[in-house]
């Protein structure tokens, strides 16, 4: 009997089927854990990159949300041909530039795509923070007691328009 059980150990430990399905086993066990850590780690670094990118556009779209430009008072100096339109950042946005600029009325309309914001000291600022105030310049013939509108898009797309007269 003993001898029986010793030959059957012998045999199992030393047969080469027995031994091929314990490491093909190992082996697909070892396999599958690796390809499971990889895909975790992957899935973990994209979650947390689109995370990111998600705070990235909510910040930007509160920004955009937030930001308000009040034209204060609209001059134009009928000898010099120029427009003078004062402006403030009266938003909780800070870094409001002037993208386009529209001026016309009922019957044309022109863009002024170059508009120099300045600040009220003459200063040359390419944006204002909160509660800053400026002002830009268009030259342009107005008949006098006409209608006109102003259109602001700022660098965040927003868009702001008062009217006046000449």
């Amino acid at each position: 009997m003993e001898r029986r059980l010793t030959k059957r150990i012998l045999r199992l430990l030393f047969e080469k089927c027995a031994v091929s399905s314990v490491i093909s086993t190992v082996l697909l066990t070892a396999t599958v854990m690796a390809l499971g850590s990889g895909v975790l780690l992957w899935a973990t670094q994209r979650v947390s990159i689109v995370n990111v990118e998600y705070a990235d556009v909510m910040d930007a779209s509160l920004a955009r949300i937030k930001e308000k430009i009040a034209l204060e008072y609209v001059f134009y100096d009928t000898n010099e041909g120029e427009l003078t339109v004062y402006l403030i950042n009266c938003g909780e946005s800070n870094n409001v530039g002037l993208d386009d600029v529209y001026l016309g009325n009922a019957s044309w309309i022109q863009l002024f795509p170059d508009v120099e914001l300045r600040y009220l000291n003459g200063e040359l600022t390419q944006s204002l923070n909160v509660q800053e105030e400026g002002f830009f310049e268009i030259s342009a013939s107005l008949v006098a007691d006409t209608n006109y509108f102003i259109r602001i898009v700022t660098g965040r797309r927003r868009v702001f328009e008062a009217t006046f007269i000449a």
